[in-house]
């Protein structure tokens, strides 16, 4: 079973602990490593019972600049062609979302 999840406050206001414990609670029945990523008022959850990484995120410039984040499900068939027309490294986890959200910064939604 995978989860994918997410909570955000419309408010703007953080999130509180209890928020967060919610998601992990939800993600316990996908039996499979949690990945969370929060900031402030949103987060993300992914599990996969796979143990295939889901989540992939990071800031795209200094402090005040907005993160890209990516929850991915999904079967990434030309990986090696995306390595080589984005130039991106493999990275330790060998993730396919790190390399389809490095495909995202690179063409946005027209790819």
């Amino acid at each position: 079973m995978t989860f994918m999840g997410g909570i955000i406050d419309l408010d703007g206001q953080p999130l509180s602990p209890d928020a967060l414990r919610t998601l992990e609670l939800c993600a316990a029945n996908a039996n499979g490593e949690l990945s969370v990523w929060w900031d402030r008022h949103i987060a993300f959850a992914c599990a996969s019972h796979e143990g295939e990484q889901l989540l992939a995120h990071r800031k795209t410039g200094d402090l005040d600049s907005p993160v890209a984040v990516l929850c991915w499900n999904g079967r990434l068939d030309n990986g090696e062609e995306l390595r080589s027309q984005t130039g991106y490294e493999r990275p330790p986890t060998n993730a396919d979302a790190d390399l389809v959200l490095a495909a995202y910064e690179k063409w946005g939604s027209s790819w």
